[in-house]
């Protein structure tokens, strides 16, 4: 459904480094061949990204990762620090659920007990006129940033598109359908 607008460095460099921390090798031909659209959006003080992935048992998800800014009070300074990110991965049964928030099915989330030991959260809130993303990791800042609706727009159809995938023989139109309906359940 989408292309990689991203230079092929960067989309293997990325997808490097998710091969990494999932312990994964890379020499694997499934996961060199895969090749992960990612959004990124930038705030003031943190930035996060989304990419597709797949979970241990390879079923497709998203990988949400944040990171701060080097410096929030120098504005001619756009470095963040993606060496010190927080890399969160949503598990298969909350794909759907954060599909719901971002499409404004759902006003909010919070994924929690993520990581070892229980550490990462991620919360997304609606506000009146954006989103307002949440990350924290034991013994890391708190990412926090305002995302407007069309980068939630955007990022929702990523989440779409993966979890899409995961049944090939469902239209897009019946899975919208039926997270819009879990949604009024929730």
């Amino acid at each position: 459904m989408f292309n990689n607008q991203y230079d092929n460095y960067e989309q293997q460099h990325q997808q490097q480094a998710h091969c990494n921390d999932m312990n994964v090798s890379n020499n694997d031909p499934l996961i060199e061949s895969k090749e992960y659209f990612q959004i990124k959006l930038y705030g003031k003080s943190s930035a996060f990204q989304f990419s597709g992935c797949k979970t241990k048992d390879g079923r497709n998800s998203v990988f949400i990762e944040s990171a701060m800014r080097s410096n929030p009070n120098n504005p001619q300074d756009k470095t963040y620090l993606w060496g010190d990110k927080i890399m969160f991965q949503a598990t298969f049964n909350e794909l759907p659920q954060l599909i719901a928030v971002l499409t404004g099915f759902m006003p909010s989330i919070k994924m929690d007990n993520h990581g070892g030991e229980s550490r990462k959260f991620l919360e997304i809130e609606r506000q009146d006129r954006n989103f307002f993303f949440k990350m924290g990791a034991k013994d890391k800042p708190l990412r926090a940033c305002p995302i407007t609706f069309i980068d939630a727009h955007q990022c929702a159809l990523l989440c779409l598109d993966q979890y899409a995938a995961n049944f090939p023989n469902v239209s897009s139109n019946t899975i919208v359908s039926l997270i819009k309906g879990l949604a009024q359940r929730i």
